[in-house]
This record gives structure tokens, sequence and C-alpha cells, in this order.
């Protein structure tokens, strides 16, 4: 009977210890256009949030060119950066497995949209968890920052020439 527990015990995924740096460039203009690149790194236990970006002092919102994942070395493991409406984000992701750890790098193909909720979605890739290299299960991932700066206005819509807006006060026989 104690044999079959412990089994059970084994086999309950368990949270990922993950370190996640988001690496930013800002422009400056006071440092003669040089751009100033730094990163900002996390340890999370599990899913959740990053606290906000510090204040950039005399400069624009920094862009996100590049994000850092690590955690144990893993067999089954997927990364894919995922925008506020869980879309896939575009991106060039590599992948490099040691025995201390996994790393991935994931580089947005165009800049994220400033003051936007964007998550690191981390799982696996043949079974539906992420697994280690010794069997571990480990629960799904998922880890959300809002990129720096204020969010634009959404366009407004535009209708097509010659089209006009109708309401119910249309056509009536």
């Amino acid at each position: 009977m104690l044999g079959n527990a412990v089994a059970e015990v084994c086999s309950t995924p368990r949270r990922l210890p993950v370190s996640v740096c988001l690496e930013t460039t800002t422009e400056r203009p006071d440092a003669g256009g040089a751009p100033l690149r730094q990163s900002v790194c996390h340890q999370l236990e599990g899913s959740g949030p990053l606290p906000p970006f510090p204040e950039t002092d005399g400069a624009q919102a920094p862009h996100i060119v590049r994000l850092h994942a690590e955690f144990p070395p893993m067999a089954d493991v997927r990364v894919r950066l995922m925008d506020e409406s869980h879309r896939l984000v575009p991106s060039t992701d590599t992948q490099r497995t040691d025995a201390l750890m996994t790393a991935v790098v994931v580089e947005p193909d165009a800049p994220l949209t400033p003051g936007t909720r964007y998550f690191l979605r981390i799982d696996g890739l043949v079974e539906e968890r992420p697994a280690a290299f010794d069997g571990t299960a480990y629960d799904n991932t998922r880890v959300s920052f809002v990129t720096p700066g204020e969010k634009p206005a959404p366009e407004p819509k535009k209708f097509p020439a010659g089209s006009r807006k109708k309401g119910r006060r249309g056509k009536r026989r």
C-alpha cells in the first residue's frame, strides 16, 4: 500500500523553478544616441507575473529585444512567447541543454507593443507537461510581464470608400 502512495506522489507534477531575464535596449538622447542595454532578471517558482520595469530617467521606455529562460535540464520542453490575446508572437528561439540546465533564448521578430501584457508559456513539446531527463514531470508554467511604456491608442476603424455605416433607420418598406 505504501509503495503505491509513493508512486502517486512521485508522478504528481511539481512547480518548475525558472529564472527569466528580459534584455532591453533604451534610446538615450543625452548619451549621443548610444542605446543603453540592460537585463532585468527574476527567479520564480512556478507561474506568476514579473514585477514592473524600473523607471528610466531621461530616456524613452526600453524595448525588449531578447528573453532568456533557464530551468533544470529538461528532456521535453517548449517555450513560446504569447500576446495578451493568447496568440503566438513570431520569434526566433534557440535552446541549449547541458548537465546543469536548459536555457532558452526568445528573440521577437518585431518590437513588442509598449504597455502590453505578454507571457512565456512553458510546456511539453511531446507530452502535455515539461519533463526532466529523470522523468520528473513539472506543471505547465506561465510567466507574464507588461512591456514598459504607454499602450498606444487603438487605431480608428476605417470603412471602405463609398460605404456608409447605416443604423436601424435604413430602408423601410
